[in-house]
């Protein structure tokens, strides 16, 4: 990610309309673990400037929450929040022993430059106990790509049935996959469209989608994120800006 957008993020991580959504929806995915685990173990692993871990933990105070991020720069951020315990580390080597956690988060984090996703979701496994859940957001379809996948740095977009395969061969059983962000789906295309960089990569700097918005306009925007993600859940809707999944480890 451009260094620049690790200040943009950290200023409105917490606030930010898409950013809360995700969150609600991991809170949402972990219930469950109230159930048989609830003072579990969770690893952000990319918790970038510490937002959401910090919104997270601060949501679930019975969990002990671990954040891991490769960036010095995001670290700092997060280290000024002082939420969790901190590491910096790889997510293609966990500095975690086997069988450590509940869950771990990787939140748009396998998509990443520099990231090899077999490596990381091997390692996600090892440091995974047996049926613990792995919750991942990815974002969705290529034909999206534009500015913002440079500026932070996104190397991929998937499609849901290779995110099921992917899944799959590295040893994790899907409880949910999902599409969401359905509604906004035209217009971000639209916009994504008539700003595609063009030219030689890297010739112009380039800006992600984060903004300020008035807090009416970012208020709204949340509000309609929370029909969305209903309709998405239960129509199934086969398309959206994002993909969301729960999936649990299959011992072996």
């Amino acid at each position: 990610m451009e260094l620049a957008e690790y200040d943009t993020m950290a200023q409105l991580e917490e606030c930010d309309w898409w950013y809360r959504t995700l969150r609600r929806m991991v809170c949402k995915a972990l219930e469950p673990l109230d159930h048989h685990a609830p003072s579990s173990r969770i690893l952000d692993a990319g918790c970038g400037t510490g937002g959401g871990l910090r919104a997270l933990a601060h949501a679930m105070p019975s969990r002990a929450w671990i954040g891991l991020d490769g960036s010095p720069a995001a670290l700092r951020h997060a280290a000024r929040r002082q939420t969790a315990p901190l590491v910096q580390g790889s997510v293609m080597r966990l500095p975690f022993k086997e069988n450590t956690f509940d869950a771990v988060l990787s939140l748009d984090v396998l998509c990443s430059v520099g990231v090899e996703e077999s490596a990381a979701l091997r390692e996600v496994h090892r440091v995974l106990r047996p049926g613990g859940w792995l919750i991942l957001n990815l974002p969705a379809f290529e034909s999206l790509r534009g500015a913002h996948d440079e500026a932070v740095h996104i190397r991929k977009r998937y499609r849901s049935r290779e995110l099921r395969h992917l899944l799959s061969t590295h040893g994790f059983q899907i409880i949910r996959l999902i599409h969401w962000n359905a509604l906004l789906f035209p217009v971000v295309f639209l916009i994504r469209r008539l700003l595609r960089p063009r030219g030689v990569p890297g010739d112009t700097p380039s800006r992600s989608d984060l903004r300020p918005l008035p807090a009416s306009v970012n208020g709204g925007l949340e509000r309609l994120l929370a029909l969305d993600t209903l309709l998405c859940r239960i129509l199934r809707i086969p398309f959206g800006t994002s993909l969301f999944s729960t999936a649990c480890k299959v011992a072996t």
